[in-house]
């Protein structure tokens, strides 16, 4: 027969399952997505007249958002505030000083997935949450049960090469961002690198998009009113753009979707080369994943 003594317990930590669907804690995360919520479970078990402190440490790219604590229910009246710590290990205080024996408190936070999560997964890394709750000197720690945190994978067909294009003509070509991944993006990524400046955007043939820029077709549909796009910002030869929730499929963009974008241009120089980068991530400057692709032109002989 096993005996085990437990000495100095402060708590007993537990991770109560969601009322409401999905039901599951800690909920599951998107890298770069939105948060979800771990709820935890405190009965006191040691007496305290200073209050208790609580540490979560979270896994590698998971992060507390701030400010996003909230009580769901107690039964002496406890309450809990932030007190402190880093993004991935936040503290928190759970008051008033005086705690008893049997008073209970539940609480939620929220976490969100950044783009080391990412490397994590990649890495073999599991993903669990750490509670570690102490009163006066005496510390209890658990595991929550492991969570699944999923990402998108991205793949950009580039356009086919465009061969017999005369200097001054205008052309159209386009090309195709899908996502493969089980996780779904909130927002699309992508740039456009004229390098030569051999290509200039316009619309001038009366078919292209405004801006030069459009997308044209989702998921395979021609859009009857193609999207113009505009950059989100310019650095040399490179404009970067931003395809808005707002403007995908069903408000994000999952496994088995694709964007096609349509290029209208005018040709300037012959053999101008063009780099196209298509991501996701929790910024346009901080990509969790990039995938390039080029866009070639040759002028047509001119037989003299």
């Amino acid at each position: 027969m096993n005996i085990q003594i437990v000495f100095g317990q402060s708590f007993v930590v537990n991770f109560p399952a969601f009322s409401n669907a999905p039901t599951a804690n800690p909920r599951s995360l998107t890298v770069a997505g939105e948060s979800s919520l771990l709820q935890v479970q405190l009965d006191v078990s040691t007496s305290s007249t200073a209050g208790a402190d609580v540490v979560i440490q979270l896994p590698t790219g998971v992060e507390y958002v701030s400010g996003s604590v909230a009580l769901v229910s107690t039964n002496a009246n406890l309450t809990i505030t932030e007190n402190g710590g880093t993004a991935n290990a936040p503290q928190f205080k759970i008051g008033p000083n005086n705690l008893t024996a049997g008073n209970r408190i539940v609480f939620t936070i929220e976490r969100k997935a950044n783009c080391a999560a990412r490397s994590y997964i990649l890495g073999g890394g599991t993903f669990k949450d750490s509670v570690s709750a102490t009163i006066g000197g005496n510390t209890t720690t658990e595991n929550s049960s492991s969570y699944q945190v999923v990402y998108p994978v991205f793949s950009l067909i580039q356009p086919a090469n465009q061969s017999n294009a005369v200097v001054g003509g205008n052309y159209t070509r386009t090309f195709t961002i899908s996502n493969g991944g089980n996780g779904c993006s909130t927002s699309v990524y992508f740039s456009v690198d004229h390098t030569s400046n051999g290509i200039e955007l316009n619309d001038t043939d009366g078919a292209g998009p405004a801006t030069g820029i459009a997308i044209t077709s989702i998921n395979g549909v021609s859009l009857t009113t193609p999207i113009h796009l505009t950059p989100i910002s310019t650095s040399g030869s490179v404009k970067n753009y931003m395809i808005p929730a707002a403007n995908l499929p069903g408000g994000d963009f999952c496994n088995g979707e694709s964007i096609e974008i349509t290029e209208s241009y005018k040709l300037k120089s012959c053999n101008a080369v063009t780099n196209y980068v298509a991501g996701w991530g929790t910024s346009a400057t901080n990509l969790c994943q990039q995938v390039n692709g080029t866009g070639s032109l040759r002028e047509q002989l001119q037989l003299r």
